[in-house]
């Protein structure tokens, strides 16, 4: 069952999903993908358990469809049982658009 963020730190990583959804739709994909790793560190460990972690999970598949490697985002999620996730959003996230 997963876990909830209430409060202020809930409304920041929506915030930055946001964000990271209109740099996505300009076609932005690094600004995008900082946005979704931004919100990512800021959830409290275990990350993966959070709701909000669907959200972000999701911007990254999305941007990382959108630069046809939709592996990596594939990576990425199943990354975040293994907690390698951030690791991995870091590497994608210095890639030239």
């Amino acid at each position: 069952m997963p876990r909830f963020l209430q409060g202020e730190l809930h409304v920041r990583i929506g915030l930055l999903c946001s964000e990271g959804d209109e740099h996505a739709d300009a076609g932005e994909h690094g600004e995008a993908l900082a946005c979704y790793m931004e919100a990512w560190e800021l959830l409290p460990e275990p990350r993966e358990e959070y709701a909000d972690a669907t959200a972000v999970l999701r911007g990254f598949t999305r941007v990382l469809r959108a630069r046809g490697d939709l592996a990596s985002g594939l990576e990425i999620m199943l990354g975040a049982r293994s907690r390698s996730a951030p690791a991995m959003a870091r590497g994608l996230s210095r890639r030239d658009d």
